[in-house]
């Protein structure tokens, strides 16, 4: 073969797709260096044509040299399940035996000879031919993950064992074929109360909860929590975080933190934040100040960190008391909560010396692996900064418990729903610590469509399938159980990772990126496993272009999609009635990356991106008659379900601007969906213009930064939530 031919053929094995298609039905193939880029970022030596023969022979014939994959999936409960081993032929009439360990005890096993299974392929290697058969167990596991252990004569081969429901966790109420239910989109940052430090926070998120209770919606669902950069306060962007398994420190209501009420010096914040003199003009600003928050939190939670070390020193242990819960908090999060708290605090002194942030790509090469002396040691010269870190995880985990414990209390059926961002900042924390799994040469991203014609980078990094296979799927399983807790569901950000990713090599244009495949069953099944365990209904984000029978798989499996009002169109240019929606799937209007109602009535998107340069004024103006086509579609179909009534026969004017009534009508269309869930974004409650987030810009826009424009305990945000409620109870009765 030749170089090219060997990087085709270690490209089609690695998952590395060799073209795609783009919105417009154009064909993009996948250059040679696009695909010899993203092996060598996934870890493969391209060096010379040896090392790819190798390589090439390490994914061909490896499987065969294992007796078992490193993780099996199978149904649970399911006796006539079977599993794939593989065996040289030589062994045929060889006795094995299998031994199952069971998660929650006990054991499972059985013998055979692999002349009495048939054989389903074969390979010959080196001379040696190797059979793979399919094993049945005859054993009926519950649910878990277990361990399975296939002695032969000469070696025994061990693999994890996953047994998985068919279907994802469904609240009981929603089993129920006639029950649909409605729920409040929030962004958490963006909250005003009259309490909060600048930056909405897990105390008004409780009472948030609360009220939304009150009104009779069944949960609240909120932008991912992930931690950011506390020494980069204005990389805001929830969906770039430092890390996935934490979260973000500024949530934190610092008033509710122990010891908070015995130390004074946090009752009484700097005069100068960051340009404000009070934390009541942090509260006023309409835009947040991530600075000056940062600057007002910070050392007001080492104040009380501080202050809860002296009543509960950490060489001093004592039953009952809030430092047990402390313990029990850390061995729960195990080895990754001190491995994060130990990254924040190498950030920190990085930053202090290099008098900016710093990737830690660039820190001294000694402190580049989390296994290093120089780290362990490190670890231990800081440990009470060590001590800080964890603990303000612990009062995010505490105070995140008791917003979903007002949920249960106030008689919700979902709860707190928790967002999944699909990747993560090549910078961060997870980077550091997953450097065996994450792609760091690699960022995730999307094909031309109508946003982008060039396509998207969005400067994350992507998981390698390859290594996640090969570590039994355990740094997925992590990252499902640290986003379900405390969560009656979970959001996952553009699902259709499970199936395939957009990879564009580092420096690379967006344009020549390329898909690359990802287990999608096994990924599937163990989201089912832990979403039963956790008690958790899965919610996936599938908006964009996916493969034929993906979303048929996604229904089959119990996991809900989505539907975006905007987008809900047939091929006349017609809004789909509300009979026409799916029923396995959350309806809502918009999402943080479009418009709100009012802001896409009026164009304002279009007249941003028009002011910008982002769209020529010919571009601008055939976007303003698409949105001008859409609206009077969408009057039209208000219309024609009876929700707002037409005053001549003559050709229908529609409304320039949006008003309650026009909202009004535009909720209930959507709350007649056949959809079990409808979402109601609270910027479109309280009638704001701007939208959340304009994607492809960065500094043009103040993304993730705007708050919402009244208090949560402002009479109308009240009144607000009290009317969608009495409007919904005609069509959403539960």
């Amino acid at each position: 073969m030749s170089r090219d031919q060997l990087i085709d053929r270690l490209a089609a094995l690695a998952g590395i797709e060799s073209g795609y298609y783009d919105i417009a039905g154009t064909r993009h193939e996948t250059s040679m260096q696009v695909k010899a880029a993203l092996l060598a970022a996934m870890g493969f030596d391209l060096s010379n044509d040896s090392s790819l023969v190798e390589c090439i022979a390490q994914l061909e014939e490896g499987p065969w040299h294992r007796w078992l994959a490193p993780a099996l999936i199978l149904p649970a409960e399911d006796r006539a399940a079977m599993l794939e081993i593989s065996l040289p032929a030589r062994l045929d009439q060889s006795r094995f035996a299998w031994m199952i360990e069971l998660e929650q005890g006990g054991r499972r096993h059985g013998e055979f000879r692999p002349e009495q299974i048939e054989a389903i392929e074969a390979r010959e290697i080196d001379r040696q031919l190797f059979l793979r058969r399919r094993l049945q167990l005859n054993a009926s596991l519950p649910p878990g993950y277990h361990r399975l252990t296939l002695h032969g004569p000469d070696r025994a081969d061990e693999a994890s064992l996953i047994t998985a429901p068919p279907q994802c966790y469904l609240p009981p109420v929603l089993r129920q074929s006639d029950v649909k239910l409605w729920m409040i989109s929030a962004q958490l940052y963006a909250l005003r109360s009259q309490r909060n430090w600048g930056i909405g926070d897990l105390g008004d998120l409780a009472q948030l909860v609360a009220q939304s209770a009150d009104a009779g919606a069944a949960g609240v669902m909120l932008n991912p929590l992930h931690a950011l950069f506390p020494d980069a306060p204005s990389h805001a962007s929830p969906y770039s975080p430092s890390s996935r398994l934490f979260l973000n420190p500024l949530y934190i209501d610092v008033t509710a933190t122990p010891g908070y009420a015995r130390c004074e010096a946090s009752h009484h914040v700097m005069e100068a934040i960051g340009g404000c003199t009070t934390l009541s003009e942090l509260r006023r600003t309409s835009l947040i100040d991530y600075e000056a928050v940062a600057r007002a939190k910070f050392p007001a939670l080492e104040e009380t960190h501080r202050t809860f070390r002296r009543i509960h020193p950490r060489d001093e242990p004592w039953p009952g008391t809030l430092d047990e819960s402390f313990r029990a908090f850390r061995i729960r999060a195990g080895a990754e909560l001190r491995q994060f708290a130990v990254f924040q605090v190498l950030d920190e002194v990085q930053t202090t010396i290099s008098g900016r942030r710093v990737s830690w790509v660039d820190w001294p090469a000694a402190y580049r692996s989390p296994a290093s002396p120089a780290v362990l040691a490190f670890a231990d010269a800081h440990a009470d900064r060590v001590d800080f870190h964890e603990y303000l995880q612990w009062q995010i985990d505490e105070q995140l418990a008791m917003a979903a414990a007002n949920g249960r209390e106030g008689g919700m059926t979902v709860g707190l729903c928790r967002d999944l961002a699909i990747g993560v900042d090549g910078s961060g924390a997870d980077a550091w610590s997953l450097q065996d799994v994450l792609v760091e040469r690699a960022r995730i991203g999307a094909p031309p469509d109508d946003f982008n014609v060039q396509g998207q980078e969005w400067g994350i990094l992507p998981m390698n399938p390859l290594a996640l296979r090969q570590q039994a799927y355990r740094p997925f399983i992590e990252l499902l159980r640290s986003n379900m807790r405390h969560a009656g569901a979970i959001r996952i950000d553009h699902i259709i990772g499970f199936q395939r990713q957009f990879f564009v090599p580092v420096g690379g244009r967006a344009v020549d990126g390329t898909y690359v495949r990802y287990p999608f069953d096994d990924l599937l099944a163990i989201t089912a496993l832990e979403s039963h365990r956790n008690g958790c209904m899965v919610v996936g984000e599938d908006l964009g272009t996916v493969p034929e029978g993906f979303r048929e798989r996604m229904r089959a499996a119990g996991a809900l999609g989505t539907c975006v009002l905007y987008f809900e169109k047939n091929g006349t240019g017609r809004f789909r009635t509300p009979a026409d929606y799916p029923e396995l799937a959350v309806a809502s209007v918009t999402t943080h990356d479009l418009p709100t109602l009012a802001g896409y009535w009026e164009g304002r998107d279009i007249e941003f991106r028009g002011a910008t340069g982002a769209y020529t004024p010919a571009e601008a103006e055939r976007a303003a008659d698409v949105r001008r086509q859409d609206r009077a579609a969408l009057f039209r179909a208000l219309i024609d379900c009876g929700l707002i009534a037409a005053e001549t026969d003559e050709e229908v004017v529609v409304p320039e601007r949006m008003d309650a009534r026009l909202a009004r009508a535009v909720h209930l269309f959507l709350a007649a969906a056949r959809a079990r869930i409808l979402a109601v974004q609270l910027d479109d409650l309280v009638g704001e213009i701007d939208q959340v987030n304009m994607p492809g810009t960065v500094r043009e826009y103040p993304n993730w930064r705007r708050k919402l424009s009244c208090d949560l305990e402002d009479p109308e945000m009240r009144h607000s939530l009290g009317a969608l409620a009495g409007q919904l109870r005609t069509v959403r009765p539960s």
